[in-house]
Order: C-alpha cells, then structure tokens, then sequence
C-alpha cells in the first residue's frame, strides 16, 4: 500500500501511461504536473467507462451518478460494450470461451 511519502515517487512510477507535458510552480504553491496520455493510457478508456457504468449500476446512491460521460456530437450516454472482432455485440460472458494462448505454459502439479 503506497504511503503519503510516495505520492512526489508517482511520476517515475507512471512513464508508459503518460508523458510529462510540462511542470510549473506558482509562488508559494506546490509543483503542478501536467501529463499527456501515451496509447497505452488512452487504450485504458474503454476500461474506465465499464468501471463507470458498473458503479452506477451498482453503487449509486440516490442523487445518481456523480460523473455523467456523454457523445459530444448527439448527447447520448457513453457505453462499453463486447463484441467479437466481426462485430456481434453485445455479448455476454455466455457467449464467449477462453482457451490458452500461445503464451500459456503448463504449470507443474
């Protein structure tokens, strides 16, 4: 579990999900960093957006969701959906199957 002293460690800890942009100081205040996605940070997206609607489904209380995410273009909400590269969606764990890959290895019993 990282601790308070570490939070000034976290820009060497994240170099392949972002990129520092630039870093300033105003007078008086603590250094602020700025970071630029790289493409393994933005492929992470479609990852946030299903922990997104997996809390609202699940966690939200009363008022709704505290972080609404929509198409800029036509306002409708943002979704995560699965589908197979021929483009069968949505699918369901049941419809799919898992099978090793060419990197598996047997483990000895």
């Amino acid at each position: 579990m990282a601790g308070c002293g570490e939070v000034g460690q976290r820009p060497a800890r994240i170099p392949a999900l972002a990129r520092l942009r630039s870093a300033r100081q105003e007078e008086g205040r603590r250094t602020r960093y700025e970071y630029r996605l790289t493409d393994q940070g933005r492929d992470l997206y479609p990852i946030q957006i299903a922990l997104l609607q997996w809390g609202d489904r699940y966690r939200t209380d009363d008022e709704g969701p505290a972080l609404k995410v929509t198409h800029r273009d036509c306002g409708a909400p943002v979704e995560a959906v699965v589908r197979c590269a021929s483009g069968h969606e949505p699918l369901r764990q049941a419809d799919v199957e898992a099978e090793p890959g060419p990197a598996a290895t047997l483990l000895p019993l």
